[in-house]
């Protein structure tokens, strides 16, 4: 994603946050290219819109998910992924696509340890009424270009 992108992107971000409306909307996603965050919105929106029509709507669950999307693709992207990438350049690993086992499980750890504090305030901010049940960050693959943050 281009600079541009990401300043765009975090000002949106920003700002459902500054005006204390990122818990109240049906989707949100914005990840790497405009097929990918609109394929990952539009179900979403589409599932929440369902669920209330239907009477099975469950908010607690729209709330992981949503936690997760503000997680991996606000909060890892715009702050944790810039402070690993620079942290592997310092130590000479100019190559951030495959990282060797132990770069990758230093790395990894590194993630959880920046993103684990953003994502908590991720959740009191956005959703106060829940409490953190047990999130999980990991990087799923040896590189950096995305993490994977799930809540139980």
């Amino acid at each position: 994603m281009a600079q541009a992108d990401l300043d765009q992107q975090r000002g949106l971000v920003d700002e459902l946050l500054g005006r204390g409306i990122a818990g109240s909307i049906a989707a949100f996603a914005s990840w790497n290219t405009t097929a990918n965050t609109l394929g990952t919105a539009i179900p979403e929106a589409i599932a929440v819109a369902a669920g209330m029509r239907m009477g099975s709507y469950d908010p607690r669950a729209h709330a992981q998910f949503m936690l997760d999307r503000y997680a991996d693709d606000y909060a890892f992207h715009d702050f944790t992924r810039p402070a690993l990438n620079a942290w592997l350049s310092d130590q000479g690993v100019s190559d951030h696509t495959y990282l060797l086992p132990e770069v990758a499980e230093q790395t990894n750890w590194r993630n959880r340890a920046d993103l684990w504090p953003r994502s908590l305030a991720l959740l009191a901010q956005i959703y106060p009424q829940y409490a953190d049940g047990g999130l999980t960050i990991t990087l799923p693959w040896d590189r950096t270009f995305e993490t994977n943050s799930t809540s139980a």
